[in-house]
């Protein structure tokens, strides 16, 4: 009998045997790190969650407030024209932020109120810094040039479940923020840098109106201005103010920011003023 188709096809069953050994080997360490990978995501996330999870960020209080107002000697003496009466605002906030970093993402509401400072930081100009909560503040140095209320100046304090930065960098060249006496159609575009970071920014005065705050009515322009940053925090921030020139202030004020990178936050936020009396 001839046996040798039965040794050919026993050949190719031989060289098949190696391969999947190999294989076989290099799979368990792959899934090895797979798996520590995502025990830390999930550690990371638990963390994030127990120390954040759904409870609201915390409001500063007004004391608190007058207080850093006061230990940065504002709230004396009168403002020069076109800068705001100094001391402490207090806004009505309904809004919400998301933030995390990669897969892992915790979402808060902010505070039913936010207290803005403004404080004079020199002779023409002045400093407004805004607490949407204790968690986040945001801060500009503005300075009255001509026609124009230019931003010099920018903080930016962010913390979530405990980590956080507080950013703080200078604004060249200094962007137009508000025109000194706005008109309904007016458009002006910046390009500026934040540190190392470029910034395109587009304003518009979109319209003309009256603001009621806490009895008295104030005439406002809506001025929208959309900042578009690159670099490595990538984001778009859209604001709505609805603008008092006899305040110098907004007397409403929303913000949808969204800024990416590794680590990643969503704001957004609608602000009303409650009194045109600032306290001291």
């Amino acid at each position: 009998m001839d046996r040798s188709p039965r040794r050919r096809d026993a050949s190719p069953t031989l060289a098949v045997a190696g391969p999947p050994t190999r294989t076989i080997g290099r799979v368990p360490r792959r899934l090895t790190v797979a798996i520590a990978a995502l025990i830390l995501v999930v550690a990371f996330g638990g963390l994030l969650w127990w120390r954040l999870g759904a409870r609201d960020a915390s409001s500063v209080g007004e004391d608190t407030s007058v207080e850093t107002l006061r230990a940065r000697g504002g709230g004396t003496g009168d403002p020069a024209a076109g800068i705001p009466e100094p001391g402490v605002y207090t806004y009505r906030q309904d809004g919400w932020e998301r933030g995390g970093v990669g897969p892992i993402a915790v979402r808060r509401d902010l505070p039913g109120e936010a207290r803005a400072i403004v404080a004079e930081a020199d002779e023409d100009g002045y400093l407004l810094e805004l607490a949407l909560a204790a968690q986040h503040v945001e801060a500009v140095r503005v300075r009255i040039d001509g026609a124009w209320i230019r931003s010099t100046w920018r903080r930016t304090d962010v913390t979530i479940a405990g980590v956080g930065r507080d950013d703080r960098r200078a604004l060249t060249p200094p962007p137009r923020w508000i025109p000194r006496s706005p008109a309904v159609g007016q458009r002006w575009r910046d390009r500026f840098m934040v540190g190392p970071l470029p910034v395109d920014a587009t304003s518009e005065v979109r319209g003309r109106g009256e603001v009621i705050v806490d009895g008295r009515t104030f005439d406002t322009f809506e001025v929208e201005v959309v900042s578009r940053t690159g670099g490595s925090f990538p984001g778009t921030r859209t604001e709505r103010i609805w603008w008092s020139t006899a305040l110098a202030l907004p007397v409403r004020w929303r913000i949808d920011s969204d800024t990416g990178g590794v680590a990643f936050l969503t704001t957004v936020t609608d602000l009303r003023l409650v009194s045109a009396r600032p306290v001291r």
